[in-house]
Protein backbone atom coordinates (compact mmCIF):
# COMPACT_ATOMS: atom_id res chain seq x y z
CA UNK A 1 0.00 0.00 0.00
CA UNK A 2 2.86 2.40 0.74
CA UNK A 3 5.58 3.12 -1.76
CA UNK A 4 8.75 1.51 -0.37
CA UNK A 5 10.97 3.18 -2.99
CA UNK A 6 10.16 6.63 -1.56
CA UNK A 7 10.67 5.45 2.01
CA UNK A 8 14.05 7.11 2.60
CA UNK A 9 13.64 10.11 0.30
CA UNK A 10 12.47 13.43 1.72
CA UNK A 11 10.86 16.14 -0.36
CA UNK A 12 11.05 19.34 1.70
CA UNK A 13 8.16 20.82 -0.32
CA UNK A 14 5.85 17.92 0.55
CA UNK A 15 4.71 18.97 4.02
CA UNK A 16 2.10 16.24 4.34
CA UNK A 17 4.73 13.48 3.92
CA UNK A 18 7.51 15.20 5.85
CA UNK A 19 8.77 12.90 8.66
CA UNK A 20 8.12 14.76 11.94
CA UNK A 21 6.95 12.59 14.80
CA UNK A 22 8.90 9.95 16.68
CA UNK A 23 6.99 6.80 17.52
CA UNK A 24 6.22 7.80 21.13
CA UNK A 25 4.76 11.14 20.02
CA UNK A 26 2.78 9.54 17.19
CA UNK A 27 1.42 6.89 19.55
CA UNK A 28 0.40 9.53 22.08
CA UNK A 29 -1.28 11.64 19.37
CA UNK A 30 -3.29 8.60 18.25
CA UNK A 31 -3.96 7.14 21.69
CA UNK A 32 -2.26 3.89 20.64
CA UNK A 33 0.58 1.84 22.03
CA UNK A 34 3.89 2.18 20.12
CA UNK A 35 3.85 -1.60 19.56
CA UNK A 36 0.55 -1.21 17.70
CA UNK A 37 2.23 1.28 15.37
CA UNK A 38 5.06 -1.18 14.79
CA UNK A 39 2.53 -3.89 13.92
CA UNK A 40 0.76 -1.59 11.46
CA UNK A 41 4.13 -0.83 9.88
CA UNK A 42 4.85 -4.56 9.65
CA UNK A 43 1.49 -5.09 7.89
CA UNK A 44 2.43 -2.37 5.39
CA UNK A 45 -0.22 0.18 6.36
CA UNK A 46 2.41 2.88 6.87
CA UNK A 47 6.08 3.18 6.12
CA UNK A 48 7.64 5.73 8.47
CA UNK A 49 10.96 7.31 7.61
CA UNK A 50 13.80 5.37 9.22
CA UNK A 51 17.12 6.63 10.55
CA UNK A 52 18.71 3.56 12.05
CA UNK A 53 16.21 2.34 14.63
CA UNK A 54 14.42 5.70 14.83
CA UNK A 55 11.01 5.87 13.16
CA UNK A 56 9.65 9.25 12.07
CA UNK A 57 5.97 9.50 11.15
CA UNK A 58 4.53 12.10 8.79
CA UNK A 59 1.16 13.83 8.98
CA UNK A 60 -0.01 11.49 6.20
CA UNK A 61 1.08 8.47 8.28
CA UNK A 62 -0.85 9.88 11.26
CA UNK A 63 -3.91 10.37 9.04
CA UNK A 64 -3.73 6.75 7.83
CA UNK A 65 -3.20 5.42 11.35
CA UNK A 66 -6.12 7.47 12.62
CA UNK A 67 -8.31 6.01 9.84
CA UNK A 68 -7.20 2.51 10.85
CA UNK A 69 -8.11 3.31 14.45
CA UNK A 70 -11.58 4.54 13.38
CA UNK A 71 -12.23 1.39 11.35
CA UNK A 72 -10.95 -0.88 14.14
CA UNK A 73 -13.22 0.92 16.62
CA UNK A 74 -16.14 0.09 14.32
CA UNK A 75 -15.28 -3.59 14.74
CA UNK A 76 -13.75 -4.10 11.30
CA UNK A 77 -11.06 -6.81 11.31
CA UNK A 78 -7.54 -5.99 10.13
CA UNK A 79 -8.04 -7.76 6.79
CA UNK A 80 -11.14 -5.63 6.21
CA UNK A 81 -9.25 -2.49 7.22
CA UNK A 82 -6.56 -3.37 4.71
CA UNK A 83 -9.11 -3.78 1.91
CA UNK A 84 -10.93 -0.55 2.81
CA UNK A 85 -7.66 1.40 2.80
CA UNK A 86 -6.74 -0.07 -0.59
CA UNK A 87 -10.12 0.92 -2.02
CA UNK A 88 -9.95 4.42 -0.52
CA UNK A 89 -6.45 4.85 -1.95
CA UNK A 90 -7.63 3.69 -5.40
CA UNK A 91 -10.65 5.99 -5.18
CA UNK A 92 -8.40 8.97 -4.36
CA UNK A 93 -6.27 8.20 -7.44
CA UNK A 94 -9.36 8.12 -9.65
CA UNK A 95 -10.73 11.32 -8.13
CA UNK A 96 -7.41 13.08 -8.86
CA UNK A 97 -7.49 11.73 -12.42
CA UNK A 98 -11.06 12.93 -12.92
CA UNK A 99 -10.04 16.43 -11.77
CA UNK A 100 -7.10 16.38 -14.19
CA UNK A 101 -9.36 15.31 -17.06
CA UNK A 102 -11.99 17.94 -16.19
CA UNK A 103 -9.26 20.60 -16.17
CA UNK A 104 -7.92 19.33 -19.51
CA UNK A 105 -11.44 19.24 -20.95
CA UNK A 106 -12.06 22.82 -19.85
CA UNK A 107 -8.79 23.98 -21.41
CA UNK A 108 -9.63 22.20 -24.67
CA UNK A 109 -13.09 23.77 -24.76
CA UNK A 110 -11.58 27.22 -24.23
CA UNK A 111 -9.03 26.56 -26.95
CA UNK A 112 -11.76 25.42 -29.37
CA UNK A 113 -13.82 28.56 -28.68
CA UNK A 114 -10.79 30.70 -29.51
CA UNK A 115 -9.65 28.77 -32.59
CA UNK A 116 -12.95 27.86 -34.24
CA UNK A 117 -14.95 30.87 -35.43
CA UNK A 118 -18.70 30.88 -34.91
CA UNK A 119 -20.81 29.58 -37.77
CA UNK A 120 -22.10 32.30 -40.10
CA UNK A 121 -25.48 30.59 -40.29
CA UNK A 122 -28.48 31.38 -38.17
CA UNK A 123 -30.20 28.30 -36.83
CA UNK A 124 -33.96 28.52 -36.64
CA UNK A 125 -36.02 26.40 -34.35
CA UNK A 126 -39.35 25.30 -35.71
CA UNK A 127 -42.25 24.21 -33.65
CA UNK A 128 -44.13 21.20 -34.96
CA UNK A 129 -47.63 20.34 -33.80
CA UNK A 130 -48.56 16.71 -33.94
CA UNK A 131 -52.09 15.44 -33.99
CA UNK A 132 -52.77 11.88 -33.05
CA UNK A 133 -55.45 9.67 -34.50
CA UNK A 134 -58.64 9.92 -32.56
CA UNK A 135 -61.07 7.02 -32.85
CA UNK A 136 -64.09 9.36 -32.71
CA UNK A 137 -63.02 11.26 -35.81
CA UNK A 138 -63.61 9.88 -39.29
CA UNK A 139 -60.92 9.94 -41.97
Amino acid sequence: MTDKSKKNKIDIEDHENMPKFIISVAAKMLGMHPQTLRQYEKRGFVSPFRMGTLRLYSEKDIEILNRIKELANEGIPTSGVERILELEFTLSIYKRRIKELERENSLLKDRMRKEIPPLPVKIEVKNYNFKFYNEDEKD
